[in-house]
């Protein structure tokens, strides 16, 4: 199986949601993320062109979009609300092009989210582009705006561009805990798993911890840095302190389903399956919508029990609460690799290449589909049955 640790923690769900901080895939957090804070603030016009902060005191605070009901920003946050996304980008367009000027930056992060959720990374960049050149915008939102650009540009393997970004967003709010969260973020998601970089890591989210205490996921996050580098250093002085770093985060926040997801990922390095397998069902009563928690026991089913069905049933779960689960794709057709279903395996890799997020995820799958591909050529040239070859396989031939 291609999935791992790390997979599972980049983002079986497609990545942002865990962090809490960014564009995602979820309309709740889109909707907040829009809001900034869920307060409806920005900047307006005063009539001669220049732009003014709108009060947050004419803002009601336990519903910021209270008297604006014929807004078209706020009939497309409604509709995001009742998960119905058909006329959204037309709204939310109508409110850049020509609605109230204090809905603007709201309509374009929500806006660009929604490209991001739909794959269309250079508009989304472009809608982010647009918040952060407008005038007299709150450095909140500012900082959003550009940590939102800098997800999307890691995605496009723009790394240098990224930290340009984080680098900007501490300039104008240098007490922004989502800068340090989501560096931290890139840096676990990489392929580069350097020393430097993941002492980066640890640093960023101790700061972040600092500034936002209460960031439940950054907890688990930090403990997960430090078993990335106790896993790079091969420090068992480390180990302690990953424990008890892990111990805390699920004592403080047990209704994180994501950060339960990472506690338990250690707890089967340290081959404590049954209490990580427990672990991964509290996480899936917590978030029954989440893939990451079927995928991890997918992939303990199959690594420690060589349970390859149960692997398979809980990839297909994983899928079936969200269909663009790029690991489970991937994972499935390994399995069918093993059991000679060929076919089926190409099908599942082009559904992990539609749904991927990232160049590096797109390339990864296509190599492996590419070597399927090149294997069953030569089967059929040479006359192999697809048995034959698995048990090849199988054999180490």
């Amino acid at each position: 199986a291609s999935g791992d640790a790390k997979a599972t923690e980049s983002g079986a769900s497609g990545d942002a949601k865990a962090t809490e901080g960014g564009a995602s895939c979820d309309a709740k957090t889109m909707e907040a993320g829009a809001l900034s804070n869920e307060k409806v603030t920005g900047a307006t016009s005063d009539g001669d062109g220049k732009s003014q902060p709108q009060p947050a005191e004419q803002v009601n605070p336990t519903d910021p979009l209270e008297g604006y009901a014929e807004q078209p920003f706020v009939k497309a946050v409604q509709l995001l609300r009742k998960n119905k996304f058909d006329d959204i980008l037309k709204l939310l367009t109508e409110a850049i092009d020509g609605g109230d000027p204090v809905f603007v930056p709201h309509a374009l992060l929500l806006r660009a989210a929604m490209h991001s959720l739909w794959r269309q990374d250079q508009l989304a960049v472009a809608d982010y582009e647009a918040v952060i050149n407008l005038p007299g915008l709150q450095p909140q939102m500012y900082s959003n705006a550009l940590v939102n650009k800098a997800n999307v540009l890691f995605g496009l393997q723009e790394v240098g561009q990224c930290q340009d970004c984080f680098t900007q967003a501490l300039v104008v709010d240098p007490a922004c805990a989502d800068v340090y969260i989501h560096q931290a973020r890139i840096v676990m998601e990489s392929e580069n798993q350097s020393l430097d970089l993941i002492s980066n890591a640890v640093s960023d989210l101790e700061t972040a911890l600092k500034l936002a205490p209460g960031h439940s996921y950054s907890h688990y996050r930090l403990a997960a840095a430090y078993h990335r580098l106790m896993g790079i250093t091969q420090s068992m002085q480390l180990m302690e302190t990953v424990k008890s770093k892990f111990e805390k985060a699920y004592r403080q926040f047990p209704s994180n389903a994501e950060g339960l997801v990472l506690y338990a990922m250690f707890l089967q390095d340290l081959q404590e399956l049954q209490k990580a397998e427990d672990v991964l069902m509290e996480a899936v009563k917590l978030e029954p919508g989440s893939p990451l928690p079927h995928f991890a026991l997918g992939l303990i089913a199959l690594l420690f029990h060589q349970a390859g069905q149960r692997a398979l049933d809980c990839m297909e779960t994983a899928i079936s609460v969200d269909r663009s689960c790029v690991q489970a794709y991937d994972t499935m057709a390994s399995l069918e690799l093993q059991r000679g279903n060929s076919a089926r395996a190409m099908e599942l890799y082009d559904k992990a290449i539609q749904f991927s997020r990232t160049k590096a995820e797109m390339a990864q799958v296509c190599i492996a589909k590419e070597l399927v591909s090149a294997q069953e050529k030569a089967r059929i040239e040479f006359g192999i049955s697809a048995q034959e070859m698995t048990e090849s396989f199988a054999r180490g031939e």
